[in-house]
This record gives structure tokens, C-alpha cells and sequence, in this order.
């Protein structure tokens, strides 16, 4: 309700509205959550590695100076001596030069990834990368250009004109990232948009699965026009149309999703009342 808090991250059901923003960052409890769980680092596989092999070499040293310490006694040696050279035995037995030699040989190894095209942002990724058997990655904006962007547009019924203008009256604005794809993409065909006014919108959310918008196409608010988009199997629920019609647009929906595109379904009635747009 009004005035009420919401906590970040907090996902709208439905509908739309304006937040003021009071606390960012650390400071919302979501931050400090994130902020407390990064603060608890696990070692990398390269690290227990590294401490495994410095383990082994301290045990061998142990072994190494209480032999020579039986050894030395039974032979009648200075204690002094045998002191020295246990000492002696433990400082060559510390690894100085292995941090080195490794970091050499990691910075190396990214060298070769960056003329690939990789970027590494911490050496003991590296190690971590080799060590993997099976790398899972989702297709997402994150692995491209992180911006959707307009393919070219399959008409069924109409002008593939008419369907950029009615799919851009269906949008909330910019804000949300399908809409702006779609609004950039009819600014780019240079496609005119009405001068219309929207008598009631009803924003996506994921029950409905799709938007719709209902307009006049003239000043007096007659010939109300309502357009409907969202997944394509909810939107061809609400429109007239034959079996091998609906077959043919699942199957361009399925060619589509294999070559990476996502796929909307625009529809056009008229006659509609705005309080029960999809009637009709």
C-alpha cells in the first residue's frame, strides 16, 4: 500500500507503480545479508594445493631433524652441532620461492588467456578453471551485449507497419527492458506512432503473462481498440483462429527459440469494451 516499505530486491506480482528509494547499498538489509556472506571466503582448490605440499614438506623436515638428532647422538656428536644442524635442515626445508614460481607461472598462463579473449580477474582462477570437468553457463545478456534488441518482426494477419505501431502502444515505456527494445526498434524503422490516447492498461506479470492496452482511435473516444501482447501460447487463447494457424505460429515460435530469439505475440481487437478488454 502507500507509504508502505518494500525490501530490496523485492519482486511486483502485478501491477506498476513509482518507490522512492531511501537506503542503497550496504545499508539495506539485502546488502548487509550479501555483504556478510562475502565476508566468509573459502579457500580455493590452488590454496589447500599450495598448503597441502607446504604440510608434507614440514612433516618430512620433522622426520629428517629427529633423525639426524638419533643420529647425531649415537655417534657422540656436539650438541651444539646437531642444534646447527637441524636448524639448518628446517630453513631449507621452507618453501620461499614456490608463492613465486607459481605466481609467475598462473600470470603466464592468463597472458596466453588474454590474447584469447579471456579476461582473469583473480590468478587462482586459472587453477580453478583447469581443475573443472563441467562448466554449466546460461544464455543471457551477460555473455553478450547485455541489451535486447528487435529482430525482424512475422506477420500473420496485416502489415508488419501496423504491427510495430500497435505492439509500441502496448508498452509501459522504457523502463522495462522488452519495451525499450521494442520502442528503439520501431524509432529505428522510422515507423509513426498515432497520437492515440490509451483509455486503460493493464501491465504484464507473470500470471497473465501478457499486457494490454485499450485506445480510442479518435478524439471522442469511440472505436475502442485493444492490443494484446505476451507469450504466445496465452495470447493465441484469446484470438479467432483455425488450427493450422496456431500450428503454424508455434512452429515459427519453436524455429525462433532455437536460433535465440524470444518470442511475442501481438493481437488486435476492436469493438471491446475498456472494462473487459479481451472479450473480444
Amino acid at each position: 500500500e502507500r507509504g508502505s516499505e518494500m525490501y530490496a530486491s523485492a519482486v511486483v506480482a502485478r501491477g506498476e507503480g513509482r518507490i522512492l528509494i531511501v537506503r542503497t547499498g550496504d545499508i539495506t538489509y539485502f546488502g548487509r545479508t550479501v555483504m556478510l556472506a562475502s565476508t566468509k571466503r573459502q579457500r580455493s582448490h590452488f590454496e589447500r594445493a599450495v598448503l597441502r605440499i607446504g604440510g608434507y614438506l614440514i612433516k618430512l623436515a620433522i622426520v629428517c631433524m629427529i633423525l639426524i638428532l638419533v643420529a647425531g647422538l649415537y655417534r657422540g656428536e656436539p650438541l651444539a652441532q646437531i642444534v646447527l644442524l637441524d636448524l639448518t635442515v628446517a630453513v631449507a626445508s621452507i618453501p620461499a620461492a614456490l608463492p613465486a614460481v607459481l605466481s609467475v607461472t598462473m600470470a603466464v598462463g592468463a597472458t596466453h588467456l588474454v590474447k584469447q579473449a579471456v579476461l582473469v580477474r583473480r590468478l587462482p582462477a586459472i587453477e580453478e578453471f583447469a581443475s573443472m570437468d563441467m562448466l554449466c553457463s546460461d544464455k543471457t545478456g551477460t555473455l553478450t551485449l547485455n541489451r535486447l534488441t528487435l529482430g525482424e518482426p512475422v506477420v500473420y494477419r496485416g502489415t508488419s507497419e501496423r504491427l510495430l505501431k500497435e505492439a509500441a502502444l502496448c508498452t509501459v515505456g522504457k523502463d522495462d527492458p522488452i519495451d525499450r527494445a521494442i520502442l528503439e526498434g520501431v524509432t529505428e524503422r522510422n515507423v509513426a506512432l498515432p497520437n492515440i490516447k490509451r483509455l486503460r492498461y493493464i501491465p504484464w506479470d507473470s500470471v497473465r503473462k501478457r499486457a494490454t492496452v485499450v485506445y480510442a482511435r479518435n478524439e471522442n473516444g469511440e472505436e475502442l481498440t485493444s492490443v494484446v501482447k505476451g507469450s504466445p501460447r496465452v495470447v493465441l487463447s484469446l484470438v479467432e483462429a483455425d488450427i493450422d494457424e496456431k500450428h503454424k505460429v508455434l512452429k515459427d515460435v519453436k524455429r525462433l527459440a532455437e536460433a535465440g530469439y524470444r518470442s511475442l505475440l501481438v493481437a488486435v481487437g476492436t469493438g471491446v469494451s475498456p472494462d473487459k478488454p479481451e472479450e473480444t
